[in-house]
């Protein structure tokens, strides 16, 4: 079987809707609210193995001609939180599949940084990015953390737990150049043979404008109820009349045309921050970063 663990923000609802979800060679059972259920919620103390097997089991039941795939960026853990369960989760993933393969798809870390503060404020956060990239560490709660995008600690503990054949790490930036290839080489990496017309013009959970972003962050004061702004909403009514008028702004070009400088900043801030782990996966993975956008090197 295929388990997909992400990383966020790196296709993967593409790969679910449009490619698991309908290759004929796949079955593909699990929804996330299942995965949530039975594999990533329970607390450590609480995670009841003997239990999610017979779960698990028999959900994966398929026909002899189909691959079993389970794909979930929260896998990877939740970049929020700065991916704080991902080892147990891969821990998890190995008890209850001791013999699959795994996928992880890897995005240079400065549009992935981008990407996922623009998804923080989209589903309801505040902070400035700044603030986002560097929270208060003090102990109470799990946030943001740069190390979660150091792939290659997270991709040789699954070649620990899963042997290093049975690992495959794939560019998001080959994805989006290079599509036909991208599926070529993960058909061969799962085993699958049969072609399908595949959908690579069709977006789905196409990101926001800079401007979108930038006006939500104000109006999520006014909402709440989440635990990125875990508060009373303060008016409601106002806040979807607001967040009505900013989705209708998103159908203007100039809208959408308008850029910040966040993707400078981000620049900036890390530097060759990624450098080392990068260069330690492209070793590892011969994944010719050299190519894209990765940092490779000091600067």
């Amino acid at each position: 079987m295929l388990i997909h663990i992400g990383y966020h923000k790196t296709a993967t609802s593409w790969l679910q809707a449009l490619y698991f979800s309908q290759h004929p060679n796949i079955h593909y059972p699990i929804e996330y609210e299942q995965l949530w259920q039975h594999l990533i919620s329970p607390h450590g103390l609480e995670f009841d193995l003997h239990h999610a097997q017979q779960y698990f089991n028999t959900v994966f039941t398929a026909p002899a001609n189909k691959i079993p795939v389970i794909s979930s960026e929260r896998l990877s853990g939740n970049p929020h939180s700065g991916g704080f369960d991902s080892k147990e989760i891969a821990n998890r993933l190995k008890q209850l599949f001791p013999h699959a393969k795994i996928l992880i798809v890897v995005r240079n870390q400065v549009d992935m940084i981008l990407s996922n503060y623009k998804q923080y404020i989209k589903a309801g956060g505040i902070v400035t990015l700044n603030d986002y990239m560097h929270p208060p560490v003090d102990g109470r709660l799990p946030l943001f953390r740069l190390d979660n995008f150091k792939y290659d600690k997270l991709a040789a503990y699954y070649c620990q737990l899963y042997g290093k054949e049975n690992v495959s790490v794939m560019l998001y930036e080959q994805f989006q150049q290079q599509p036909l290839q991208f599926i070529n080489l993960l058909n061969e990496f799962i085993g699958i043979t049969t072609p399908i017309a595949y959908q690579f013009q069709q977006q789905v959970n196409k990101s926001p404008s800079d401007s979108y972003i930038a006006l939500k962050r104000y109006a999520n004061h006014l909402n709440g109820g989440s635990s990125f702004l875990p508060k009373k909403v303060i008016m409601p009514r106002l806040y979807q009349k607001i967040i009505q008028g900013l989705e209708y702004m998103e159908h203007f070009q100039w809208i959408q045309q308008k850029k910040y400088l966040w993707h400078t900043q981000i620049e900036q801030d890390i530097q060759n921050y990624y450098a080392e782990s990068n260069h330690m996966l492209n070793k590892s993975f011969s994944l010719s970063l050299e190519n894209y956008t990765y940092c490779l090197t000091n600067k």
